[in-house]
């Protein structure tokens, strides 16, 4: 039988997490809005499910106004629909005593998720008769954690080239990926550090020991991390909040490098308000995301191209060293130092692995320079919000030049 977290221990902190969580909160206000929320509690995911909640409580709110009387399906009707939901969306407010109910769920969905990530997609699989992939795609949102491996089971779900499939081929889809994805798991450290801000999370309690020993087998998935704090008898079980030591997850990857202590970084969190709550002039219609909560901003001037800059340059000579930092190279990959990796993978790709890999790749089958910069301007840097002006993106840049040099 799949072993799973203990339910009273589960319970007991997810109440208690809340409870203090709120109290601090609310301790001179009565009611939280929507971009509020985003930074309410230390643990990123637990915002985050938190407005997965709202957005798809919304969401059936808006199917129950549905009646048979009208069509919902006339384009006068759907937009004013839309124009209502893109207004509404802006003016979320939520009162002390109906938070603290969406808190408390959000952390054991947050637990589960971190320390049995098959349990909770298999939990979030079975909710709805069938799998529409376009839904799952923008649910990706929601999920800091295993972020990979979510991309890895949305890339197979895709394979049919349908637009939905059916649960259970979806939740096979999922058995499939799990067997062969261990190595996708992330380290829990930041997050438990992060739990622990608030009230000290003990995993030898919330993870019966024998489950933690024996998880390298377990079918479950995802305990494999917390092993080590409680086989080691020397060991406290319990993570006490530790601000200035937090370990970055992507270091298990590179063991070689000196690791670095870090936070999770608040101005990440902040950015990631902008893909949480897109602004009004992306907000989709009734199905796409949450919308935002920020004023409208003026249309963006895109920035010149890469060749447009590059045509506008002066044909000066260059020296030996420069020659040689500008050689043409096949694989880009090759000529992206560790360092670099890192700073393009949390800077330009906010941390998705994946997403960095597929860049390369892509960027590695182009043809031309031009190809190369329409590509990542059209899928990459609207994604992740670049700024052509950013050291990062001109580095990244750089190496990308030197390919079609």
């Amino acid at each position: 039988m799949e072993q799973t977290l203990n339910q009273i221990e589960l319970g007991r902190y997810a109440k208690e997490f809340s409870q203090k969580s709120i109290d601090f909160y609310f301790i001179n206000r009565e009611e939280i809005a929507g971009n509020e929320i985003l930074k309410f509690s230390p643990v990123t995911q637990v915002n985050l499910l938190v407005i997965k909640a709202i957005f798809e409580k919304w969401q059936s709110e808006i199917q129950n106004l549905k009646s048979p009387y009208f069509d919902y399906e006339h384009p006068s009707v759907q937009k004013a629909l839309s124009n209502f939901m893109n207004i509404l969306s802006q003016h979320i407010s939520v009162k002390k005593e109906d938070f603290q109910g969406l808190v408390e769920q959000a952390t054991k969905e947050a637990l589960l998720l971190t320390f049995k990530v098959k349990q909770y997609f298999n939990k979030e699989i079975q909710k709805k008769e069938s799998f529409i992939i376009k839904d799952w795609k923008e649910k990706s949102r929601y999920f800091r954690l295993h972020k990979d491996l979510y991309q890895v089971f949305l890339n197979n779900t895709q394979k049919y080239f349908l637009e939905e499939i059916s649960k259970e081929q979806a939740l096979e889809i999922w058995e499939d990926v799990c067997s062969q994805n261990m190595h996708l798991i992330e380290s829990t450290a930041i997050t438990i550090t992060n739990f622990s801000q608030v009230l000290t999370l003990d995993i030898s309690t919330l993870l019966n020991q024998e489950q933690i020993i024996s998880s390298s087998n377990d079918s479950s998935f995802g305990v494999t991390e917390t092993q080590n704090f409680v086989e080691n008898g020397s060991e406290e079980s319990s993570i006490k909040p530790d601000l200035e030591k937090t370990i970055p997850y992507y270091y298990e990857e590179n063991p070689e490098v000196t690791p670095t202590f870090q936070q999770e970084n608040p101005a990440k969190i902040v950015e990631e308000e902008e893909l949480i709550f897109p602004s009004e002039k992306e907000l989709p219609v009734e199905n796409e995301s949450l919308e935002s909560f920020s004023n409208t901003l003026e249309e963006e001037q895109l920035p010149p191209s890469l060749n447009d800059k590059l045509k506008a340059k002066q044909e000066v000579g260059t020296t030996v060293l420069e020659s040689y930092q500008q050689a043409k190279i096949e694989n880009i990959r090759s000529a992206i130092t560790l360092n670099l990796k890192f700073l393009f993978i949390n800077q330009l790709f906010q941390g998705n692995n994946h997403d960095y890999n597929e860049a390369i790749d892509c960027i590695n089958h182009c043809g031309s320079l031009s190809e190369a910069d329409k590509l990542l301007r059209n899928e990459y840097a609207p994604r992740y919000h670049w700024d052509f002006e950013e050291e990062a993106v001109i580095e990244f840049y750089k190496v990308i030049e030197k390919k079609f040099a």
